[in-house]
């Protein structure tokens, strides 16, 4: 674990904070954070990049092949592929299901190039980088009731987050505060950022469960009740962690949701400006 860098991450985490105390804007959404993954026929294709082998007397050397860049010159930003594998070279730990040929799971669908292009951006640009360092599986799902959705599961200590993605996804503003009542009406690319934002979250959490219970001790709030208030969460379907009847479950449930929300909109809240210098 990368202690020095998630620790240099501690004056983000600071504004994280802060902001969830303020009054932000936010539209109705429904992000689901836990179910089981959708079903892969064949093992996720590697999204590690291809390695060349260079033959010498003495040893076989083995040189990583450079990410592909959107900056190079070939690039085709029409081309979904080329994003596919700008993003898995990038980042090694990322697999993007094409939902073509070999990758044609239930209930995907393909990616549009501009999609692919906001993702690349927002891994880019994610203020908890160091907290996503393990396999993420990306898919544009046909569902049509969420924006958003993170499957969560482990082999042994490996664990996996599968981040769907759905149409929704561009007309769910971060924030889901009264002031995003007729967002969802006005499809942007900063809503769906926000989206694969929140998710990433999603992931970092379940990837380093400290990273929550930092977010819990910070805030120290244990009234339980739903976080938030009128301009930041109010509107987020909050009814959907009412079974639980563990009060410590349930707190960390909702804490993580508030937390993805607090993010996301620090990161691509339209109202507020963008909150960080991307």
């Amino acid at each position: 674990m990368k202690s020095s860098s998630r620790t240099a991450n501690l004056p983000l985490l600071v504004s994280i904070l802060l902001l969830s105390s303020m009054g932000i804007a936010g539209c109705e959404v429904k992000f689901i954070p836990d179910i089981d993954p959708l079903l892969l026929p064949t093992a996720p294709s590697s999204g590690f990049a291809e390695l060349d082998v260079v033959e010498t007397d003495s040893q076989t050397l083995e040189l990583e092949a450079a990410p592909i860049s959107p900056s190079d010159p070939d690039f085709d930003p029409d081309d979904p592929q080329m994003w596919i594998d700008a993003i898995e070279s990038r980042w090694p730990n990322v697999d993007v299901i094409s939902c073509m040929g070999q990758e044609l799971i239930q209930e995907c669908r393909n990616w549009a190039a501009e999609e692919l292009g906001l993702i690349y951006e927002v891994l880019e640009e994610y203020i908890l980088t160091d907290y996503i360092d393990q396999p993420l599986i990306f898919i544009r799902t046909a569902h049509d009731n969420y924006a958003g959705l993170t499957a969560q599961y482990a082999e042994g200590d490996d664990k996996t987050a599968q981040i769907q993605i759905s149409d929704h996804a561009w007309r769910t503003s971060p924030a889901v505060g009264i002031q995003d009542a007729f967002d969802r009406f006005f499809p942007m690319a900063d809503y769906f950022k926000s989206v694969v934002a929140h998710e990433l979250t999603h992931a970092a959490t379940w990837f380093y469960p400290e990273l929550l219970d930092w977010w819990i001790a910070e805030r120290g709030t244990d009234d339980g009740g739903v976080p938030g208030n009128l301009f930041i969460g109010r509107f987020y379907t909050w009814d959907q962690f009412d079974g639980i009847e563990d009060p410590e479950v349930y707190r960390r449930a909702v804490e993580t949701e508030f937390f993805a929300i607090v993010v996301a909109t620090l990161m691509y809240d339209p109202w507020w400006g963008q909150a960080l210098d991307r």
